[in-house]
């Protein structure tokens, strides 16, 4: 155990910053979009009186990721629950592989709502085919690249 590696004061930052973009910027679309401003710490989505257990303004995120990233997400999680902005915001992590969360993604799986592959690899097969099954429209409508690792 003492040669395990540890997480830098830096990476957890960039961690919690990759959770708070993963999941700031779709409640900032979803609430612009149904015209609604919230004020800080409150979140809103269209959906949320369809979603079982959600209630009083309070969003479920689902994020499908690599089990490589597990120890993490967890901590990034925890931390951005303890934040006020996180507070009426309930993540639900969904451990999977790369390939298995794009096809559950494909095939319409309501539970997650960010995908994060061990890889950029994943992507370019994911784009292959959503555009074979749905057609030539890009499901992603805005990328930006939050944190690079060495893997």
């Amino acid at each position: 155990m003492a040669d395990e590696p540890k997480l830098t004061f830096l990476g957890k930052f960039v961690i919690f910053l990759f959770i708070a973009a993963c999941i700031g910027y779709p409640l900032y679309r979803f609430a612009g979009k149904a015209g609604m401003h919230l004020p800080l710490g409150k979140t809103a989505s269209p959906d949320t009186a369809a979603v079982p257990g959600v209630r009083n303004g309070s969003v479920q995120i689902g994020i499908a990721y690599g089990t490589e990233k597990k120890r993490w997400l967890e901590w990034a999680v925890t931390e951005f629950g303890n934040a006020s902005a996180g507070r009426d915001i309930t993540i639900n992590l969904i451990p999977m592989g790369s390939l298995a969360g794009a096809h559950a993604v494909l095939n319409g799986d309501q539970r997650i709502h960010v995908w994060s592959p061990a890889s950029s690899l994943y992507k370019d097969m994911f784009l292959q085919e959503w555009q074979v099954k749905f057609g030539g429209k890009n499901p992603i409508v805005k990328e930006e690249a939050l944190a690079l690792t060495p893997m």
